[in-house]
């Protein structure tokens, strides 16, 4: 599986919080990206019983598996078949210092097409995804710090995205 590097965010809000925004899988809250159209429940429950059918405005319909929940503190998220992937898995682990939270994404992904899908993820992938990454976590730290709903890039305080590293 290829990866992109890990993109890491700070936000000034207790960890329960930011992981009560990121773990409300199935519900388009104010903090997923603002790609994601609509979200809703395939089915409910604790860990890997919860799946997510999304529509994003990039992809088209998707769904969500939860493949790894570790109450508070780590979150995987898997998709399969989305555009020149195969399948994508991504990681929010979360950590907090003093009343702050860190957030670390991790992405991983396989590409369909053989040595097409290779030059598609040298030329275009590893940029988009760490771009929607980028915007993902200033979403979700956006949305943490001031419960303001981001439903368009544009809703999206520029210094936010910037403090994702």
């Amino acid at each position: 599986m290829a990866s992109i590097s890990p993109l890491s965010v700070e936000i000034n809000s207790p960890k329960i919080a930011v992981w009560d925004i990121l773990a409300d899988i199935g519900v388009s809250p104010p903090g997923r990206p603002p790609s994601i159209t609509r979200s809703e429940p395939t089915r409910s429950g604790p860990g890997s019983a919860v799946n997510a059918r999304v529509e994003s405005a990039i992809f088209g319909k998707v769904t969500e598996r939860v493949e790894a929940w570790d109450e508070g503190k780590s979150l995987t998220i898997g998709i399969d078949s989305i555009g020149p992937m195969k399948s994508a898995r991504s990681t929010f682990d979360l950590s907090e210092h003093k009343g702050r939270t860190t957030v670390d994404m991790t992405i991983r992904f396989d590409t369909r097409f053989g040595r097409i899908g290779a030059l598609i993820d040298a030329i275009i992938m590893r940029r988009k995804l760490s771009q929607q990454s980028a915007v993902a976590l200033a979403s979700l730290k956006q949305c943490a710090e001031t419960c303001h709903p981001i439903t368009t890039q544009n809703d999206l305080n520029p210094e936010t995205l910037a403090t994702v590293a």
